[in-house]
């Protein structure tokens, strides 16, 4: 187990390094997001509404830790845990030979990249921020994720919210203007700020919303800015992602993005596997595959669609 944490250790320590240099050279904007829901799906909805006007790189994965935000910015697939000891060596190989040549060599390289910042533990932001700083912070939601490692929520609030607090004065936040202890957070910030939400007190608001409750799920969100009103449609359902595609406009609207190119960016946009996914079952039923993971507002909110739908016999299967 020694031999494997150091190896481990020794392998960060060397994605560090690539990591740094290619973002040194070729200086793309970096767009964090952290919170304790919906870093994904957020996540790809801001790459989704960006995608018509920039190129961009978004993890493949759930990069989002001190090896995965390195993969993602040398554009490498990480080694398969199943795989033998010889080929996770070879693969690592692999890995450092094409983080060696994006380096050294001429690459045609993102403008943008749109990285996750996952935390477990206090001072895991701090690790994160020392490999990539981001230009712009996003702040989704703080719940009570790993909350087992951290003395109370204001302490993990407190966590999540240096990626913002670190921000250079030119930089932007973008925050759940719903969410108290993200306020609070966004509060403590210098650099340029944009909310979203539902409550009339953000800047990008959700004026209307409908939706269809179906096998054919849809999405139809009316939404305003400061400077227009959107007509967004979706084939997805659930709060997580109506949040997503809000937080994805305000990023839209600060880097003034047109309209029908954020319109038609989220056309793109899909549920991620394992969440909020509207699936047919056998014998005409309808599955809501919400099993990426189980924190407890994510299973709130799962629960609270599932009540929302018309059939008459509704199961909830909760791990």
């Amino acid at each position: 187990m020694g031999k494997q944490i150091e190896s481990q250790t020794r392998i960060e320590k060397i994605l560090a390094y690539f990591t740094h240099k290619i973002i040194a050279k070729y200086k793309p904007v970096v767009i964090g997001i952290t919170g304790s829901v919906g870093k994904t799906s957020t996540r790809h909805a801001i790459a989704a509404a960006l995608s018509s006007k920039y190129q961009l790189r978004e993890p493949e994965k759930n990069y989002n830790n001190t090896i995965g935000i390195p993969l993602t910015v040398i554009g490498a697939k990480g080694i398969d845990e199943s795989t033998t000891w010889f080929a996770s060596q070879l693969g690592w190989l692999r890995i450092i030979a094409k983080a060696l040549v994006v380096w050294l060599l001429p690459q045609t390289y993102p403008k943008l990249l749109v990285l996750e910042y996952g935390i477990d533990h206090p001072g895991d932001m701090d690790e994160l921020l020392n490999l990539v700083q981001p230009n712009i912070a996003v702040l989704t939601s703080i719940g009570i994720s790993h909350l087992e490692n951290y003395e109370s929520q204001e302490q993990l609030a407190n966590e999540k919210g240096k990626i913002a607090s670190r921000l250079k004065p030119n930089g932007l936040l973008v925050f759940n203007g719903d969410d108290f202890l993200v306020t609070e957070q966004a509060s403590k910030v210098n650099a340029h700020k944009i909310s979203y939400g539902k409550t009339n007190d953000v800047e990008i608001i959700l004026e209307n919303i409908s939706e269809t409750l179906s096998l054919n799920a849809q999405t139809n969100l009316e939404i305003k800015t400061p400077t227009r009103k959107l007509a967004i449609s979706i084939p997805a359902i659930g709060e997580s992602h109506v949040s997503a595609v809000l937080c994805a406009v305000a990023l839209c609207e600060s880097l003034e993005v047109e309209t029908d190119l954020i319109v038609k960016g989220l056309t793109h946009y899909r549920p991620m596997p394992g969440r909020l996914n509207i699936l047919a079952g056998i014998k005409r039923t309808i599955l809501i595959d919400d099993t990426y993971n189980s924190a407890p507002a994510s299973t709130k909110k799962a629960l609270s669609l599932l009540e929302q739908f018309p059939n008459q016999t509704k199961v909830a299967v909760l791990g």
